[in-house]
Order: structure tokens, then C-alpha cells, then sequence
């Protein structure tokens, strides 16, 4: 009677620890069916959802594919240009916000201040504005960079009515032209640009 009572308590433990090691198995794999915020990251400091193995993903929108080519980090809501050359970021930012890849995907206007001269860029900066959404690209030195007229040939800008047909904006002193675009120069000392670009916008 005793060594039936014994193999009984002896069968019951081999039993019963195999059963809490795959309840723990089973529950560090999500073997309950429930959502685990801790894995998944929601509501966790520092974590973000992470998307689920083979599950269907967005496309990117048009105009974040043509961000990433142009050089231009994507995140929700924010661009960002981690580049070194303010030349070549204006370049990009301005060819990321009008692809151009049809008319009405040019801009009107592209304004071009001096990339030493701060003062002049933000006055141009006000173009970007409405009516005419002017990108800022830069000049270097009395000359336009060769980033600088590759984006002037890709953005090909209209003419805007409300500047008389105007496509080219150049603000400061020293700022050169472009071939076969027709200009007007918001030139002078940065007061006389401000009050020029203010004009014109």
C-alpha cells in the first residue's frame, strides 16, 4: 500500500514539472494569444511597434520615394538633410518638395541667394510663401554650383503671372543668372533685399 502511494506521488512530480516548463515555453512565445505590450512596444519608454513577420506593408508615397533619392531622411512627419554642403541640401530639398516629373509638379518661381550670405537666404526663404512657392537654391561666389543648375534644369520653372512671368528670383548682390530664364534681382544691401523679396511676395 505504501509503495503505491509513493509511485503515485513520484508519477505526479515527473509530471508536473515538464508541464511548468512548457506553460513558461509557450507563454515566452506568445503561445496565449494575447497581445504582450512589452514585446510589441507599445506603451514601453523608447520602443515603437514593431510591424509583424510577413505582414503586408504600405507603399511609400511618391513624394517620400523621391525624398530617399534625393538624399533626404523620411521619418512620419518630418525631412531631414544630414549633408555638409548647404549647396547641394538646398538642391535636394528643393527637387524633393517639386519632382517635376510633369508640369504642374514645377515650381513658377526658384529663388537663388549666396551661400555666404545668411541674410539674403531668409529673405528668399519668404518666397517659398504663397503665391509664388519659390525653392531656395544657392549660388557660390558669383557662380552658380554644378548642383545648383542641375536642379534648375530638372525643376524647369513655369513663370509666375503674379511676378509678370518671372522664374528666376535672384536675391542679394553677386547672385548670377540662368541661361533662358527670365530673372529679376532683389539686390542691395540685406535691408534693400528684405524690402524687394517683400515686394514681390
Amino acid at each position: 500500500m505504501h509503495l503505491a502511494a509513493a509511485s503515485v506521488a513520484l508519477m505526479r512530480r515527473r509530471l508536473t514539472w515538464p508541464a511548468a516548463v512548457l506553460a513558461a515555453v509557450l507563454a515566452g512565445c506568445g503561445g496565449g494569444g494575447g497581445s504582450d505590450p512589452a514585446r510589441s512596444g507599445e506603451g514601453v519608454p523608447g520602443l515603437a511597434p514593431q510591424p509583424t513577420p510577413g505582414a503586408a506593408q504600405a507603399a511609400p508615397s511618391p513624394s517620400a520615394a523621391q525624398a530617399a533619392a534625393t538624399g533626404l531622411a523620411v521619418t512620419k512627419n518630418t525631412s531631414r538633410v544630414g549633408g555638409a554642403n548647404p549647396v547641394a541640401n538646398a538642391a535636394a530639398v528643393a527637387r524633393a518638395v517639386y519632382p517635376s516629373r510633369a508640369p504642374d509638379l514645377r515650381p513658377a518661381v526658384v529663388s537663388v541667394a549666396d551661400a555666404g550670405d545668411w541674410r539674403g537666404a531668409i529673405s528668399a526663404a519668404q518666397l517659398m510663401a504663397r503665391p509664388l512657392r519659390a525653392p531656395v537654391l544657392l549660388s557660390r561666389g558669383g557662380k552658380l554650383p554644378g548642383a545648383t543648375r542641375a536642379a534648375l534644369t530638372a525643376l524647369a520653372p513655369t513663370g509666375a503671372r503674379e511676378a509678370r512671368g518671372v522664374r528666376l528670383v535672384r536675391v542679394g548682390r553677386d547672385v548670377p543668372g540662368a541661361a533662358g530664364l527670365r530673372s529679376v534681382t532683389a539686390g542691395g544691401d540685406p535691408a534693400e533685399a528684405a524690402a524687394a523679396v517683400d515686394a514681390l511676395a
